[in-house]
């Protein structure tokens, strides 16, 4: 297995975790991808061949997915959050009213 399909299995590997929501594997996977990642850049890949473009190509499109995976984790967890000092009578935050006002929720509670 190259360096490559190694990161895309441990990417396959966390998107699972984020979404079954398992926290230890999310953690574990975060960390082998670190050390795979470090590796390849210690390594100095080079882009040799269609297979190995396709597997980059393919490993930066799993890049992509998890970064919206875990933007709309953070998106839900505000909320609740916002909800949640809203139903304990606090004021919302300044800064998460500015970013509402300006962007709006796309994600129903």
């Amino acid at each position: 297995m190259t360096a490559v399909e190694s990161i895309i299995e441990i990417q396959a590997a966390l998107m699972d975790a984020i979404d079954s929501r398992d926290i230890e594997r999310i953690e574990q996977s975060t960390k082998d991808l670190a050390r795979a990642v470090a590796q390849v850049r210690q390594r100095g890949a080079i882009l040799a061949g269609e297979k190995l473009r396709s597997d980059v190509g393919y490993a930066l499109k799993q890049t992509e997915a998890l970064k919206t995976r875990v933007n709309y984790m953070a998106v839900r967890n505000r909320e609740k959050m916002e909800k949640l000092d809203q139903m304990r009578g606090a004021a919302v935050p300044h800064v998460y009213a500015n970013r509402r006002n300006a962007w709006g929720s796309r994600i129903p509670a």
